[in-house]
Protein backbone atom coordinates (compact mmCIF):
# COMPACT_ATOMS: atom_id res chain seq x y z
CA UNK A 1 0.00 0.00 0.00
CA UNK A 2 1.42 3.54 -0.89
CA UNK A 3 0.95 5.72 2.43
CA UNK A 4 2.42 9.58 2.71
CA UNK A 5 2.93 9.15 6.69
CA UNK A 6 3.62 6.30 8.62
CA UNK A 7 3.95 5.12 12.41
CA UNK A 8 3.80 2.79 15.03
CA UNK A 9 3.05 3.63 18.53
CA UNK A 10 4.95 2.04 21.36
CA UNK A 11 3.46 3.10 24.32
CA UNK A 12 1.21 5.27 25.53
CA UNK A 13 3.43 8.01 25.61
CA UNK A 14 5.87 7.28 22.01
CA UNK A 15 5.75 6.52 18.81
CA UNK A 16 8.23 6.10 15.93
CA UNK A 17 8.29 7.51 12.46
CA UNK A 18 8.96 6.36 9.13
CA UNK A 19 12.38 7.60 9.92
CA UNK A 20 12.86 5.52 12.73
CA UNK A 21 12.74 8.25 15.07
CA UNK A 22 11.24 8.08 18.65
CA UNK A 23 9.24 11.14 19.35
CA UNK A 24 6.05 12.16 21.77
CA UNK A 25 2.65 10.76 20.28
CA UNK A 26 1.24 14.44 20.19
CA UNK A 27 4.35 14.91 17.28
CA UNK A 28 3.41 12.15 15.84
CA UNK A 29 -0.41 12.96 15.17
CA UNK A 30 0.40 15.85 14.17
CA UNK A 31 2.06 14.55 11.25
CA UNK A 32 -0.96 12.50 10.63
CA UNK A 33 -3.13 15.23 10.97
CA UNK A 34 -1.39 16.79 8.53
CA UNK A 35 -0.75 14.38 6.01
CA UNK A 36 -5.05 13.51 6.47
CA UNK A 37 -5.92 17.45 6.15
CA UNK A 38 -3.79 17.75 2.55
CA UNK A 39 -5.64 14.49 1.08
CA UNK A 40 -3.06 11.87 1.99
CA UNK A 41 -2.93 8.94 3.54
CA UNK A 42 -1.62 8.08 6.94
CA UNK A 43 -0.90 4.87 8.22
CA UNK A 44 -1.00 4.48 12.52
CA UNK A 45 0.41 1.08 12.88
CA UNK A 46 -0.27 -0.90 17.16
CA UNK A 47 -3.50 1.73 16.85
CA UNK A 48 -4.54 -0.49 19.83
CA UNK A 49 -1.71 0.82 22.25
CA UNK A 50 -2.83 4.78 21.85
CA UNK A 51 -4.39 6.16 24.54
CA UNK A 52 -8.29 6.47 23.85
CA UNK A 53 -8.00 10.14 24.22
CA UNK A 54 -6.62 10.75 21.53
CA UNK A 55 -9.11 8.67 19.79
CA UNK A 56 -11.69 11.58 19.96
CA UNK A 57 -8.75 14.00 18.67
CA UNK A 58 -8.54 11.92 15.38
CA UNK A 59 -12.05 11.58 14.76
CA UNK A 60 -12.57 15.77 14.84
CA UNK A 61 -9.95 15.67 12.09
CA UNK A 62 -12.45 13.80 9.35
CA UNK A 63 -13.53 14.06 6.47
CA UNK A 64 -10.38 14.65 5.02
CA UNK A 65 -7.43 11.64 3.42
CA UNK A 66 -7.56 7.89 4.28
CA UNK A 67 -6.55 6.76 7.49
CA UNK A 68 -5.72 3.46 8.11
CA UNK A 69 -5.27 2.05 11.58
CA UNK A 70 -3.41 -1.40 11.86
CA UNK A 71 -3.32 -2.95 15.69
CA UNK A 72 -3.19 -6.33 16.61
CA UNK A 73 -5.76 -6.37 19.06
CA UNK A 74 -9.44 -5.96 16.96
CA UNK A 75 -11.58 -6.38 19.77
CA UNK A 76 -10.58 -3.43 21.56
CA UNK A 77 -10.73 -1.59 18.28
CA UNK A 78 -14.10 -2.91 16.82
CA UNK A 79 -15.70 -1.80 20.13
CA UNK A 80 -14.26 1.51 20.91
CA UNK A 81 -16.05 4.73 19.98
CA UNK A 82 -13.97 6.23 16.92
CA UNK A 83 -15.88 7.02 14.61
CA UNK A 84 -13.87 8.64 11.49
CA UNK A 85 -16.32 10.88 9.49
CA UNK A 86 -14.59 10.61 6.08
CA UNK A 87 -14.90 8.25 3.50
CA UNK A 88 -11.94 6.30 4.23
CA UNK A 89 -11.32 4.14 7.46
CA UNK A 90 -9.60 0.91 7.03
CA UNK A 91 -8.84 -1.16 10.27
CA UNK A 92 -6.67 -4.18 10.17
Amino acid sequence: MKYDTYIIIGDVNNAITQSDEIVRIEKALEEVKRTLKNGGIAVIDEFQRLPEIYWSLIASWAPSGILVAIGSNYHKLASSSLCWQSSSLLVF
